[in-house]
């Protein structure tokens, strides 16, 4: 999946709301393991090292995203961390709801499906563009 300046400025609005956890400045954290294997379907749970959907980001500080209460440094790994922070699915849906629109849709993921509470007024549920998939999805 190819960054464009979409995804660019959704990353920046991700980052705004600060971190998830502690409200801290925050960075893009791509979601993997633990409640996204669990629950998305084969094409969205890549591993380690392997092709990211870029709209299913979270914003984490550094310290829960790459520091010692990382997402991938955990004691526990992935699902260490969601022990103690709460799933990446739950996260992703709060994140949806506090950027009015869906990260679900926007990833292809439609099929998963979640209590999306009412948009803001004024915000429109865009449509996703055709390029939203993983390419070469498959190949995972």
């Amino acid at each position: 999946m190819k960054i464009t300046n979409e995804i660019l400025d959704h990353w920046d609005a991700i980052a705004g709301l600060g971190c998830c956890i502690d409200e801290r400045p925050a960075e893009v954290a791509h979601c993997h393991g633990g409640s996204i294997s669990d629950q998305l379907d084969p094409q969205y749970r890549p591993g380690m090292a392997q092709k990211q959907n870029h709209w299913l980001v979270i914003p984490l500080c550094r310290e829960h995203h790459r520091g010692n209460k990382g997402l991938d440094t955990c004691k526990g790994g992935v699902r260490g961390w969601e022990e103690e922070y709460g799933s990446q699915i739950e996260w992703l849906e709060e994140v949806s709801n506090r950027l009015g629109y869906c990260l679900f849709k926007r990833a292809g993921a439609a099929g998963y499906t979640y209590q999306f509470m009412d948009p803001p007024v004024g915000a429109a549920e865009p449509e996703p563009p055709a390029t939203d998939a993983l390419e070469g999805a498959d190949a995972l």
